[in-house]
C-alpha cells in the first residue's frame, strides 16, 4: 500500500513563532532586532501583495501607497488630532482598504499592463501629495514625533518589545492568508489567475473576486503601515514610493508566487540584502567603483533587477520551488523504495 507523508498543517507556524520568540534572547543586539522588526513589517505587506499578484494574477505597482495610507492615517490621527493610538491603529487598515476599493473600482477592469500603469500613477500621485501638501502630510520632514503603543501599561518603546508585537501580527497574517488560499474564495482567486474567461464561464464573478483581493491586500498593507508608523519617530513620504512597490514585486517573485511562505522568505531576503551589500562594500579588497554602487541605496534596484532575472530564468517558482522540488523527489522515492522486494540474506 502506498504510504503518505503527513505534514502537520500548522507545524511551520509553530516553528516560526518559536524561532522568532527565541531570536531576541540569543541575539539581543539592537541592530539585529531592529532589522527583524522591519523584516516583519515588510513580510506583512508582502503577504498581502501575494494575494493580489501570486494568488489572483493582478499586477499592481501601487501597494506602497496603501502602505503609506496606513502610516499617515495613524500619524494624522494621533499627532494632529490626539486620537488614542490603538484606535488609530484599528482605523488605519480600513482607510487603506477604502483606498484600495476606490482604486480597484476605477481600474480593476483594465488589462494587466494598463492596470499596472494605473496603480503606478496612484502611487506617484500620493507620493507627490505627501511631499508637497505641507498642511496635511508635513512635506518631506513628515509628521511627528510619534507616540508609542502600550499594552497593559507597558510602553512598546524598545526594539525588543516592538519585535514581539510585530511578529505576533506576522504569525496571525500568515495563518489568515494560508487559510484564505484554501478557502472557496482562494480557489476562485486561483481560477481567475489561471484563466479569467474559463473562470467566468464556470460562474466565478471575476471582477468581484479581483476587487476583493485588491481590498484585502490593501487592508494588510494598512496594518503594515500602522506598525511602521508607531515604530518610526516621524512618518515621512520616503518609505512609501514606487520603489517599494517594485521591491514588493521582487519579493513575491523571488520567494515564490502564490505561496505565503515564499512571500515571507522574499521579504526576509530583501530586508537583509541591503545590509549585506553595505557590509560587503566595507571590505578593503572591493574596488572603489563597486564599493560606491553597493553602498548607495539608489543602485539597489539594479541588484533587485538582476536577482529577478536570475530567479525568473532558473527558479521560476522562487525559493519555495527548491523545497517543493525536494519534497516531490522524497515522495517519488518512497513508493519506489516500497516496491523493491526485500533482499534475502543467505
Amino acid at each position: 500500500m502506498r504510504q503518505k507523508l503527513v505534514r502537520p498543517r500548522y507545524l511551520g507556524l509553530v516553528l516560526l513563532a518559536l524561532l522568532w520568540f527565541l531570536l531576541p534572547i540569543y541575539y539581543p543586539s539592537g541592530y539585529v532586532v531592529s532589522t527583524a522588526v522591519l523584516m516583519g513589517i515588510y513580510a506583512i505587506i508582502a503577504l498581502g501583495y501575494n494575494i493580489v499578484m501570486g494568488n489572483t494574477g493582478i499586477y499592481s505597482f501601487g501597494h506602497a501607497a496603501f502602505f503609506g495610507v496606513g502610516g499617515y492615517t495613524v500619524a494624522i490621527l494621533t499627532v494632529n488630532h490626539g486620537v488614542d493610538p490603538w484606535l488609530a491603529f484599528a482605523i488605519a487598515p480600513f482607510m487603506a482598504a477604502l483606498a484600495g476599493l476606490l482604486v480597484g473600482l476605477t481600474s480593476i477592469r483594465l488589462s494587466h499592463f494598463h492596470l499596472a500603469m494605473a496603480t503606478i500613477a496612484f502611487n506617484v500621485i500620493l507620493t507627490n501629495l505627501n511631499f508637497n501638501w505641507i498642511g496635511l502630510f508635513g512635506s518631506e520632514s513628515g509628521i511627528g514625533p510619534m507616540g508609542k503603543l502600550s499594552i497593559a501599561g507597558l510602553r512598546l518603546e524598545t526594539d525588543f518589545r516592538y519585535f514581539y508585537l510585530t511578529w505576533t501580527f506576522v504569525v496571525i497574517v500568515l495563518w489568515v492568508t494560508q487559510n484564505l488560499v484554501r478557502s472557496h474564495l482562494g480557489r476562485a482567486m486561483a481560477a481567475v489567475r489561471e484563466d479569467e474567461v474559463a473562470a467566468s464561464t464556470s460562474g466565478v464573478n471575476v471582477v468581484g473576486i479581483k476587487l476583493m483581493a485588491f481590498v484585502v491586500s490593501a487592508f494588510l498593507a494598512g496594518v503594515a503601515g500602522a506598525l511602521l508608523a508607531f515604530y518610526m519617530p516621524y512618518v515621512g513620504p520616503r518609505p512609501f514610493t514606487v520603489g517599494l512597490s517594485i521591491m514588493l514585486f521582487v519579493m513575491v517573485c523571488i520567494g515564490g508566487q502564490g505561496n505565503a511562505w515564499g512571500s515571507l522568505l522574499g521579504a526576509a531576503l530583501l530586508t537583509v540584502l541591503p545590509e549585506f551589500l553595505r557590509t560587503v562594500a566595507g571590505f578593503p579588497a572591493i574596488p572603489q567603483e563597486i564599493r560606491m554602487v553597493l553602498s548607495n541605496p539608489s543602485y539597489h534596484l539594479v541588484v533587485y533587477g538582476l536577482l529577478l532575472i536570475v530567479f525568473l530564468t532558473y527558479l521560476p517558482q522562487g525559493l519555495v520551488g527548491i523545497r517543493l522540488r525536494w519534497w516531490r523527489r522524497l515522495i517519488q522515492r518512497q513508493p519506489a523504495a516500497a516496491a523493491q522486494p526485500a533482499e534475502s540474506h543467505v
